[in-house]
């Protein structure tokens, strides 16, 4: 746990480093965002978080880096945005059950822990998750196959859902895997 918060504080220390644009797939899938409680999770800077608040969702966002969501709070604080800012390695982070109208997960995967991001959202709420899979090695071989999505994409962990986006395969590289599901 101390190893991935140093990584990623390192990565977020210079104050200088732009602020990122939402994500493409939750900016084209904005149709489906309809307001409410979200949570964002492994935010990092809080890009998709901050599109979120900005379209009427009250929004937690959770990420191991204290100085990624710094930032991010400074962020928020000159655009007026009301954020929750959650400082927690979401490997252990108690995820609240029936609480969000939508969770967002981005660029983060542990099979382990869908079923709890599947239940923290209300029957109908909505789950948006883009993520690195398999195929993401040919482009970064050291990087960790814990943390990639397997063949057939994730709509494998999200049975019992009404899937809206399934794209195993995504991206120009074809190393992504995205959904949209609606828990039933």
């Amino acid at each position: 746990m101390k190893q991935d918060k140093h990584r990623w504080d390192a990565r977020y220390i210079d104050p200088l480093e732009y602020y990122p644009a939402p994500d493409t797939f939750l900016t084209q899938n904005s149709i489906l965002l309809h307001g409410g409680r979200a949570i964002d999770i492994a935010c990092g800077l809080c890009a998709n978080a901050i599109f979120l608040s900005q379209r009427n969702y009250s929004v937690d966002a959770v990420d191991i880096s204290e100085n990624a969501l710094r930032r991010a709070q400074q962020r928020a604080r000159s655009l007026n945005l009301d954020i929750g800012f959650i400082v927690s390695d979401i490997d252990y982070f108690p995820i609240p059950e029936n609480v969000y109208d939508l969770a967002l997960v981005f660029y983060f995967f542990s099979a382990r822990l869908i079923p709890a991001i599947t239940s923290s959202v209300r029957r109908g709420g909505l789950i948006i998750y883009s993520t690195f899979n398999y195929r993401h090695t040919s482009l970064k071989p050291d990087f960790n196959p814990e943390y990639l999505v397997p063949k057939g994409g994730l709509a494998q962990y999200f049975r019992g859902a009404r899937i809206i986006v399934d794209e195993p395969e995504a991206g120009t590289e074809l190393n992504l895997s995205r959904l949209i599901a609606q828990r039933t």
